[in-house]
């Protein structure tokens, strides 16, 4: 089991989907209901005893990729703690936004 720790940019990346799912359903209801969705996500990634996901040394070292409908969770592990490093919607250029971090 991993100690789950979201870094500042997960926090950003989550206020983000909540405004944009917000602004097209007309429902904030709806929106926070899945960003609930999200991080429950990573708490149920966080309390396997295992490292989920795919890894992407392509866009940095230590990073895993976790679907999640259309959106992806990347993390890394460390010895007793996962950090959660992005959560983006998956049509977006994932490369491009790595890049920039």
């Amino acid at each position: 089991m991993w100690k789950v720790n979201f870094l500042h940019s997960p926090q950003d990346d989550l206020d983000q989907i909540i405004a944009w799912i917000a602004n097209e359903s007309g429902s904030v209801e709806i929106a926070l209901d899945f960003a609930d969705t999200l991080a429950e996500r990573c708490a149920a990634i966080g309390a396997q005893d295992f490292k989920l996901g795919r890894s992407c040394p392509e866009l940095g070292a230590g990073l895993y990729q976790i679907n999640q409908g259309n959106y992806l969770i990347f993390v890394r592990y460390h010895d007793d703690r996962m950090d959660v490093v992005n959560i983006l919607e998956g049509h977006r250029d994932i490369g491009a936004l790595f890049e920039a971090d």
